[in-house]
C-alpha cells in the first residue's frame, strides 16, 4: 500500500490491513497494550501485553503498539501461516469476535481513536502527517507454511 499527498497541504494519514483467519492462535511481540472502551482506544496501559492469543468463546480486542511486525499463527489442523507487516504498520489490532470461528490479526499504523487521541495530545497513537509531495508506504506478506507432519509421513 502506497500513499502519496499530492496536495499542497499536509494531510493525517492511517494505514491498516484488517485479514481475518480461521487460526486458533496467534503469536506477537508488543510492547504496548492500550486500555479501550468498547471497541475505542483510550490511554496506554502499564501492562505487559500478552504474546499469544488464543481464539476464545467470549470474544475480545486488543490494541497493541510497539510490535515487531512479525506474527506467526497456528491452526487446530497443524497448518501455520506467518505475517510479515513492514511500513508504517507499529501498531496491530487483534480480535476476536464472541462466539466467532476466526481470529483477526490487523497490522495498522495508529491505534483505535488515534486521532481523537492524538488531538488531545496522548502520545504514542501512530497518528500521521503527511506533508505535501510526501508519501507513505507499508506492506502484509502472508506466507503458507505446510503441516509438517503431513509430510514426514510421505503425503504431498
Amino acid at each position: 500500500m502506497r500513499v502519496i499527498n499530492h496536495s499542497d497541504k499536509s494531510m493525517p494519514i492511517g494505514l491498516g490491513f484488517h485479514p481475518y483467519f480461521r487460526a486458533i492462535e496467534a503469536q506477537l511481540d508488543a510492547n504496548t497494550d492500550w486500555c479501550h472502551e468498547g471497541e475505542i482506544a483510550v490511554e496506554p496501559s502499564d501492562a505487559q501485553p500478552a504474546r499469544v492469543h488464543m481464539r476464545e468463546p467470549q470474544g475480545y480486542t486488543r490494541y497493541l503498539s510497539g510490535w515487531d511486525g512479525h506474527a506467526p499463527l497456528r491452526y487446530a489442523d497443524g497448518r501455520a501461516l506467518s505475517l510479515k507487516a513492514e511500513g508504517a504498520l507499529s501498531h496491530v489490532v487483534v480480535h476476536c469476535p464472541a462466539g466467532a470461528g476466526y481470529l483477526c490479526v490487523e497490522p495498522v499504523s495508529h491505534v483505535s481513536d488515534g486521532f481523537n487521541l492524538d488531538a488531545k495530545g496522548v502520545p504514542g497513537t501512530g497518528i500521521a502527517f503527511m506533508r505535501p509531495g510526501s508519501e507513505i508506504q507499508a506492506s502484509l506478506v502472508m506466507a503458507a507454511v505446510a503441516n509438517p507432519d503431513r509430510h514426514a509421513a510421505g503425503d504431498a
